[in-house]
């Protein structure tokens, strides 16, 4: 049986597990993120990789980071906001140094595409469009059961596509893209917005402090229980999720579209409002082939999908 470590690195933890070749894990674990920057890192990786060493015969190693990153190279490409020190990182080349085994380092939504595709809601699929939902929007595209990276290792970012001209600052620095409007904290700044101009919410009179600590689980509890500001937040919020959604099916016409990640998880109505908001704004000839689902895997994708990325290095397949 072939069997790869995946590794999963977050902002405040890293998930990892030892995956075999149709993406079933055979043992898994979370390590708290080193917070002494590239080194820590690198050191608390290559650690967790020889403990999975010890315990099982290895044939590679999968890395999943936040951002944008070179896969040819394996090097993650210019600032990483969530992991200091991280940025313009040659991952591939120094964990090579530390382990003498075959590594391949992507993006952290292309790692959910793949462990989905394997082994979760993209099962039977050649063609599909993946957005995690939660501080930021990733995204993949799978296109006849290949990821498609692109020229340069940056296609599939879909969260930054143009929405509203001129619109909200996104966290890149750009004005209108998707992920100013959709994204967790959109959610909430647009639920605090519309609680301080009036309409009727618990949010009204929050403190700065109470505010930022709000998330967005809360704010589609608030909306369950008749919050008026955190349900029409969710109503916008969905709509414009739709429409990038729909802009995207346009373009690819996928089989399958796979939302992830907690904004996916939290609220079952939200999901169904934007499967039927993007039923009216695709082509009308696309609208029948609409298949709108939430990940299978929760938060184990990433790890699951990072083992697998040495499988669709070799084998040339992401299903």
């Amino acid at each position: 049986m072939s069997r790869y470590i995946g590794i999963d690195l977050g902002g405040t933890a890293i998930k990892h597990g030892v995956v075999d070749q149709k993406g079933t894990v055979l043992t898994s674990g979370s390590t708290r993120t080193p917070d002494r920057g590239r080194e820590g890192i690198l050191s608390c990786m290559a650690e967790i990789a020889r403990r999975y060493m010890d315990l099982y015969p290895i044939l590679g190693i999968g890395v999943g980071t936040a951002g944008a990153v070179d896969f040819a190279r394996g090097r993650v490409l210019g600032h990483s906001p969530n992991i200091p020190g991280w940025g313009d990182t040659p991952v591939r080349e120094l964990l090579l140094e530390r382990l003498d085994l075959p590594v391949a380092v992507d993006n952290d939504a292309n790692c959910m595409a793949l462990a989905e595709m394997h082994a979760g809601a993209g099962r039977g699929c050649r063609s599909a469009f993946f957005l995690t939902l939660g501080t930021g929007i990733g995204s993949a595209v799978v296109v006849d059961g290949r990821l498609l990276r692109g020229a340069h290792s940056l296609g599939g970012e879909w969260g930054h596509s143009t929405i509203v001209h001129n619109g909200r600052m996104c966290a890149c620095g750009r004005r209108g893209h998707l992920e100013a409007y959709a994204s967790a904290p959109a959610l909430v700044r647009r639920t605090l917005e519309l609680a301080r101009q009036g309409l009727p919410s618990v949010y009204a009179e929050l403190s700065d402090a109470a505010a930022g600590a709000l998330d967005s689980e809360e704010v589609f509890k608030a909306a369950a229980a008749g919050d008026a500001a955190a349900a029409q937040a969710l109503t916008e919020t969905a709509s414009y999720l739709a429409d990038g959604i729909a802009s995207a099916v346009n373009l690819l016409d996928p089989e399958r579209i796979v939302l992830g990640g907690g904004m996916a998880v939290a609220g079952s109505p939200f999901v169904g409002a934007v499967v039927e908001e993007v039923r009216t704004r695709v082509h009308s000839a696309v609208t029948p082939y609409v298949d709108l689902v939430t990940a299978e895997l929760g938060n184990r994708a990433g790890f699951i999908g990072a083992a697998l990325l040495l499988l669709d290095s070799m084998a040339g397949t992401a299903g």
